[in-house]
């Protein structure tokens, strides 16, 4: 099977869609990161693109390297192109990603950004999806249960313990965020436990990788350069010597089921395999650790909400 990573093609941002039905309204720039940051989410904004351009094209700045995009808005229509794999390709320009004109960024890892899961169409998708399924069914994660309800207790433990020491206060991110989805993965990968803090720290660098090779003005220490390249390798080498491991000695774990998995009847090839390691413990990571974080941000934020979860724990249906 021909890697994904082969097939890149260079965007040109000098390009027009000759056909626009609608014209993409003012207000917000999808394209900067930073606006998010600076304005939180443009609700009142998206309202107006479902309004007035459900499918609106954003061009970028005459001056940048980086391709436009199509943003759709409307539910409908998502879900008709999400359903649609022969029109709307998810190997085939499926995920934009931006290179720094310096090459700071490993080859290793931009070609495992492309070659995963989620840049596969049929018939490569779902027999991936169907490997991992067993992973994710309601008796595995209550078998799953009882360990991470301990470890949680921990945490708490040792939140508690810190605050006693600072006046109250916690790191709520550094102390629990990057812990417990960090513990849940590892648990159902398999990886020992002498070796998870590597995780905690690798994700450090990925959570900066995206900045440091698309952003050619980023002011960036040569020192961090360095330290952010030999974690990257080490990530990648050690995802290359444990599944390497699980193939010559199986387990019951997911580790397993991705080293042993085959595509059009054949054995994933390291550049699968580094695609399949690195979706797993970024994506199976960042989302729930951000969404932890943002969590308590939002009830320290908004106490009225807090207190109401606090008089009524049912309120959380899970």
């Amino acid at each position: 099977m021909e890697s994904l990573s082969e097939t890149i093609q260079p965007e040109d941002n000098s390009y027009r869609p000759p056909h626009m039905k609608y014209e993409t309204p003012a207000g917000f720039d999808l394209m900067d990161i930073m606006a998010f940051a600076a304005h939180g989410q443009p609700y009142e904004y998206f309202h107006t693109l479902r309004e007035k351009a459900p499918v609106a094209w954003w061009q970028p700045p005459a001056d940048t390297d980086i391709a436009g995009f199509w943003s759709l808005s409307r539910y409908e229509d998502v879900k008709k192109c999400d359903l649609d794999a022969k029109t709307f390709s998810s190997g085939t320009g499926g995920i934009l990603m931006g290179y720094s004109a310096r090459q700071q960024g490993p080859k290793r890892l931009g070609g495992a950004a492309l070659n995963s899961m989620i840049n596969m169409d049929q018939p490569f998708h779902i027999p991936l999806r169907m490997a991992h399924r067993p992973f994710f069914t309601p008796d595995y994660i209550a078998h799953l249960q009882a360990r991470v309800e301990g470890e949680v207790d921990r945490l708490l433990d040792n939140l508690e313990a810190i605050a006693k020491k600072n006046d109250g206060k916690v790191d709520m991110v550094t102390n629990f965020s990057e812990w417990l989805p960090m513990y849940t993965l590892c648990e159902m990968l398999g990886i020992d436990e002498k070796d998870r803090h590597k995780i905690v720290r690798w994700m450090h660098y990925l959570e900066n990788a995206q900045y440091i090779i698309s952003n050619p003005n980023a002011k960036i220490s040569p020192i961090f350069i360095m330290k952010f390249l030999w974690n990257i390798r080490q990530m990648f080498n050690y995802g290359q010597k444990v599944l390497q491991d699980r193939r010559k000695n199986p387990r019951d774990d997911l580790l397993t089921v991705i080293a042993t998995t085959e595509v059009d009847g054949e054995p994933m090839d390291q550049s699968y395999l580094d695609g399949s390691w690195l979706l797993i413990i970024f994506a199976g990571n960042d989302t729930t650790r951000n969404s932890l974080s943002g969590t308590m941000r939002l009830l320290t934020q908004f106490k009225d909400q807090k207190q109401m979860l606090l008089d009524d724990p049912n309120l959380v249906p899970s």
